[in-house]
């Protein structure tokens, strides 16, 4: 993993007028942890490109969005942007990041559509997220535990998320919550590579 990016996280959440905010809640309790999470709630594609940018110019290693989803575009509160108009926004600025999606259904492995726009000629490391639906409370329990531990595994106040240490991490996690996860990573040869995390389990599809 490169020193070049912050190990930390930078979240960008939208969502419907009135739902509960996921991304605000594990803002908090990374905080205590004095985490230096950056956290961004959009209502408006206008902000969606500012916090965009402001990821880019953090250069923070980890990007979660949290949002509404379907196998084919992401559901924000200003209205729905397909996988290839989301590919476009941040194609430049994935080298050597990873992605965590927290939305229902996008990150599936039906046809790949979201691993091969964020991960083919990107540099970015690896999509994370659930392939299926996701309840508000497992997804909250879910991704705080999954950071805290995530944070945990480095003794020190740098956080390196290896392969080996985000499966492992998946595994634990995907034994207590009712999320099922797919991981998708890169190969030299430019391969998509799918390992689902199921029941405390792992393989590779």
């Amino acid at each position: 993993m490169t020193e070049s990016t912050v190990p930390e996280v930078f979240i960008i959440e939208s969502l419907h007028p009135g739902d509960p905010k996921e991304g605000e809640i594990i803002e908090k309790i990374l905080q205590m942890g004095k985490r230096k999470l950056i956290y961004r709630y959009v209502q408006t594609q206008t902000e969606f490109c500012s916090a965009i940018q402001e990821f880019v110019k953090s250069n923070y290693r980890y990007l979660h969005v949290s949002s509404h989803g379907s196998p084919e575009y992401f559901g924000f509160e200003f209205g729905e942007m397909y996988i290839n108009q989301f590919h476009g926004f941040f194609y430049q600025h994935l080298r050597d990041k990873r992605v965590f999606i927290s939305a229902c259904k996008l990150v599936n492995h039906q046809d790949h559509v979201l691993a091969n726009a964020l991960l083919r000629d990107t540099g970015c490391y690896s999509v994370i997220g659930s392939y299926e639906t996701i309840n508000f409370d497992d997804a909250v329990m879910f991704w705080s535990n999954f950071y805290f531990l995530a944070y945990r595994e480095q003794q020190t106040d740098r956080i390196k998320m290896s392969r080996s240490i985000v499966l492992k991490i998946l595994r634990e996690l995907t034994g207590l919550y009712h999320l099922n996860i797919n991981y998708y990573s890169i190969s030299s040869s430019k391969e998509i590579k799918l390992t689902q995390i199921k029941d405390g389990k792992q393989k590779k599809i």
